[in-house]
């Protein structure tokens, strides 16, 4: 029944993700009658072991991650889990310097003994050669001690 609902929440989300696709195409019309160009979600097949967040700090961050030529964002999937008896602040950020000048693409609070399971779609201004998830301790926890928390690259968006 577990697998069910995994499966059915994954074709779900992949529902929602074409039609957040078709919603920007649409939506983006050239200025002066310009023609179009073609956006395409396309399957992100990243390791696994990339994925987890295991301390704060750009340097214990999830990725890096290589998007493909003409990349304008990504579809994060986040996963978090929190086993301590208190509520932890995070502030997930992602780009590829590992200063405040990465994007906070997601700002929550974690209550205790309380799991996470979300989607994010974040743009990019220009495609970066590679690129980190990671929890910015400035801004939330300083520590990720009893929280599990993995970020991944699900999808891309590729101009065609």
């Amino acid at each position: 029944m577990k697998n069910l609902q995994h499966v059915l929440k994954r074709a779900s989300s992949l529902g929602l993700l074409v039609a957040a696709s078709v919603a920007l195409i649409s939506g983006c019309g050239g200025a002066g009658g310009t023609a179009l160009t073609g956006m395409v979600v396309t399957y992100a097949n990243e390791s696994l072991g990339t994925m987890h967040i295991t301390a704060p700090g750009f340097a214990n961050g999830a990725g890096p991650w290589t998007p493909p030529n003409e990349c304008t964002g990504t579809f994060l999937e986040i996963e978090a889990d929190n086993s301590t008896a208190s509520a932890v602040p995070l502030v997930i950020r992602v780009g590829s310097t590992g200063t405040s000048q990465d994007s906070a693409c997601f700002r929550f609070t974690l209550e205790p003994g309380a799991k996470l399971h979300t989607d994010v779609l974040c743009r990019f201004n220009s495609t970066p050669a590679t690129f980190k998830a990671w929890h910015n301790d400035s801004e939330g926890a300083a520590s990720l001690t009893g929280v599990f928390l993995t970020v991944l690259p699900m999808y891309w968006l590729v101009n065609q």
